[in-house]
C-alpha cells in the first residue's frame, strides 16, 4: 500500500474548498478541517492562504497547460501556436471548476 503525500492531500481538499464555498471564503481553517489536520499542520507546507492559494492554482494551470500541449499542431508556426494555445484555454477554462471560481467576477463570486 502507498502512503499518499500530505502536500496532494491539502492541495485536493483546498481545491474541494475553493470550488464549494469560493475563494473569498476559503481560509486555511477550512482547508485544515477538509483535509483532517491542524492548521499548524498545513503551516508547515504552505506559509499562509496566499501561497496554499497559489500552490492549489499552479497545479490546476499545470494539468491545463499538459491539456493544450496534447492538442496543439506542431506543424504552426509559434505565433499561431500562441493563439491556437489562448484559444484552447479559454474554451477549456469553463470546463474546469477550479479555474472557473478563479476567473468569474466578484459579482458572481459565492
Amino acid at each position: 500500500m502507498t502512503e499518499t503525500n500530505p502536500m496532494d492531500n491539502i492541495l485536493a481538499a483546498a481545491r474541494r474548498c475553493y470550488i464549494n464555498k469560493g475563494i473569498a471564503a476559503t481560509g486555511t481553517k477550512e482547508v485544515a478541517a477538509a483535509t483532517g489536520i491542524a492548521r499548524s499542520t498545513l503551516y508547515r507546507y504552505f506559509p499562509g492562504r496566499d501561497e496554499l492559494l497559489i500552490a492549489t492554482v499552479k497545479e490546476e494551470m499545470l494539468t491545463l497547460n499538459g491539456f493544450i500541449r496534447e492538442r496543439l499542431d506542431v506543424k504552426l508556426e509559434p505565433a499561431h501556436q500562441v493563439v491556437e494555445g489562448l484559444l484552447l484555454a479559454i474554451r477549456e477554462i469553463p470546463h474546469r471548476p477550479l479555474l472557473a471560481t478563479v476567473f468569474e467576477s466578484e459579482e458572481g463570486s459565492r
